[in-house]
């Protein structure tokens, strides 16, 4: 290959600008690996990462006094409801359900004393404190995972039939920033 400009050099010259050119091209893409984060830094990510899609097998539970019959639970013990921000602080954050016939009961622990204390009944959308997750970094880009707290459960629950993988949707909403996500309800073998 002659690249034109290259014609009269010797062999060692042309050997060195291909090695010093060979280093440039390298140093550049480190240069580009360390420099991106730091330009990209300023973005607000706000998404929900857990549940997106992914089946969920429904189970009978009981919580406080109150016996449920094929539920889905999110709670802590299955880090099944994850959000991944760029930003922390306080603040509410509400879940709004998309599928029809579907509802939600927000289960909040209120120490030895108390137990399980039902805060919201068969609700359309709740509200949960932004300390009512466990907020952990990701890398050292500063961006966040959020998983729900040990003092926090949210039972979805439908009255009538649940087809195997229905799919159920909701909206999660924090400081004006939103983001879908959603569950296949897995019946199990019946």
């Amino acid at each position: 290959m002659v690249i034109v400009g290259l014609r009269g050099l010797s062999y060692e010259d042309k050997t060195k600008v291909f090695i010093v050119l060979g280093f440039s091209v390298v140093f550049l893409g480190i240069l580009g690996a360390l420099i991106y984060p730091i330009m990209s830094h300023g973005t607000n990510i706000f998404e929900v990462a857990s549940p997106k899609g992914q089946p969920l097998l429904i189970r009978n539970l009981t919580v406080g006094d109150v016996s449920y019959k094929d539920v889905v639970a999110l709670n802590p013990y299955y880090n099944n409801l994850i959000i991944h921000s760029s930003k922390e602080g306080a603040g509410n954050v509400t879940i709004t359900l998309e599928t029809p016939g579907w509802c939600v009961d927000l289960w909040i622990w209120g120490g030895k004393e108390k137990g399980w204390v039902l805060k919201s009944n068969c609700s359309r959308s709740v509200s949960l404190s932004y300390y009512s997750f466990d907020v952990r970094p990701a890398h050292e880009s500063g961006e966040l995972y959020w998983y729900l707290g040990a003092g926090s459960m949210l039972v979805f629950h439908k009255e009538g039939k649940i087809d195997n993988y229905e799919k159920v949707a909701f909206k999660v909403k924090y400081k004006g920033k939103e983001d879908e996500g959603s569950f296949l309800v897995s019946l199990g073998r019946r």
